[in-house]
């Protein structure tokens, strides 16, 4: 119950919703407790309470207390630090491990840094990552604890999903069995600007990895 609670209270809408029932608890228990003090009836109060005149100076001043601490707020959110346990920094090192090693592997992340997708024909074969790399992160343990690392891996497979995407619609089989590259057929302004297309997710997809990579390091001392 208070995982749930506190999932709730995290959660933008939810927060909001438990803030306006506690708004309007307080609201009810106020008007009961001045009805009993003055001897008058719930109804009454409450209807004075709602009725309440309220200065236009005062509405504006709370307004700006609300901004400011919703600001303070939200900056002590940004500028928290993810804390790890023994368990949650052996599961994030894994997830790390498994792109590194597994799904990026050092053949993969050099064809990438050599062009090699865009420079020529290659392998069908060396595009085998791809699918994995899909599979993989439909997986919910595929998620690091770290906000910061998950932020990272997510920008790190969208840089791979655009590099697949322009792959699939200019990369076509070749007369050799078993390799593809930009068809040599192609006039030569559209064969240039799909290299060009190509080359600009190699570049892209490395951006991505390099810093991913250095984070996860210096974050999990791995």
């Amino acid at each position: 119950m208070k995982k749930f609670i506190k999932k709730f209270w995290k959660d933008n809408v939810g927060s909001n919703l438990i803030a306006a029932i506690i708004l309007a608890a307080i609201t009810l228990i106020y008007n009961y407790v001045t009805s009993v003090v003055n001897d008058s009836s719930f109804s009454k109060e409450f209807i004075d309470f709602i009725n309440l005149k309220i200065d236009l100076w005062l509405v504006f001043i709370i307004f700006i207390i609300w901004i400011l601490a919703y600001s303070i707020k939200q900056l002590l959110e940004k500028n928290k630090k993810f804390k790890y346990d023994s368990e949650t920094i052996k599961l994030d090192i894994a997830n790390f491990n498994t792109i590194r090693y597994d799904l990026l592997n050092p053949d993969t992340v050099y064809n990438f840094k050599t062009h090699t997708f865009s420079n020529g024909h290659f392998k069908t074969e060396e595009l085998s990552f791809l699918n994995l790399t899909s599979i993989k992160a439909k997986d919910p343990e595929f998620e690091f604890f770290n906000p910061e690392l998950e932020k990272l891996k997510k920008l790190l497979l969208e840089s791979l999903y655009n590099f697949e995407e322009t792959v699939r619609k200019n990369i076509f089989g070749t007369g050799n069995l078993g390799f593809v590259s930009v068809p040599k057929e192609w006039e030569i302004k559209k064969r240039l600007s799909a290299i060009n297309e190509i080359r600009t997710t190699e570049i892209d997809f490395i951006k991505c990895y390099d810093t991913f990579i250095r984070k996860c390091r210096e974050t999990l001392k791995t």
